[in-house]
């Protein structure tokens, strides 16, 4: 007790973190998605949302879950997956998460990004750079993250962006410290002009 625990020994690591299944994501005959139907939707429902385009905020987001439910479907472990929870096949599995999960005007944001959240989770730059945009989903930062070389300079949170190479400073110094005062400085938690405060 009060030693530093090695995040590295893979019974600790997997007793703290969760993991992506690699039998359906890293699937080699899985396929890659660039922008989907479901992604525009759930941006089409968002923009709705602000009152940025006309439209139903609803109509678009539950378009999006269903079109989700189809592109997960894609997978090759996907259908096995969505017909062991919903028997009665993708279309209604989407019915029936949007019966037990109806859209609200009040959460809708929340909403809509977190599905954006799980849409794209198979693009990590997507799912950063979105997240940071948005704010959804809430994420908390792994119990262990202090314990992380990358994150303990931050107190365990969640990186917001990558530091500058540290020879950046060394051969662009005016350039290098002026980015760092305009943005209040160079650690993984310094926020990019578009993340949201």
């Amino acid at each position: 007790e009060g030693r530093p625990v090695n995040i590295y020994n893979y019974q600790v690591y997997y007793s703290h973190y969760s993991t992506v299944n690699r039998y359906t994501y890293a699937d080699p005959k899985a396929p890659t998605f660039v922008v989907t139907y479901a992604q525009t939707c759930f941006l089409l429902a968002e923009a709705a949302q602000r009152g940025y385009i006309t439209g139903s905020a609803q109509t678009y987001y539950e378009n999006g879950v269903k079109a989700a439910f189809d592109q997960f479907n894609k997978f090759p472990s996907g259908t096995k997956a969505i017909n062991f929870a919903c028997p009665n096949g993708t279309k209604q599995a989407a019915n029936d998460y949007l019966t037990a999960n109806p859209f609200n005007s009040a959460t809708a944001l929340e909403q809509i990004n977190t599905q954006y959240y799980i849409c794209t989770f198979g693009d990590p730059h997507e799912v950063f750079a979105n997240w940071r945009r948005s704010g959804y989903p809430v994420l908390t930062p792994a119990a262990m993250a202090p314990l992380d070389g990358l994150c303990a300079s931050d107190n365990g949170a969640i990186p917001r962006r990558f530091r500058y190479p540290s020879e950046e400073s060394q051969v662009n110094e005016a350039n290098y410290n002026a980015a760092v005062q305009n943005q209040g400085g160079d650690t993984f938690s310094t926020r990019v002009w578009w993340d949201k405060e």
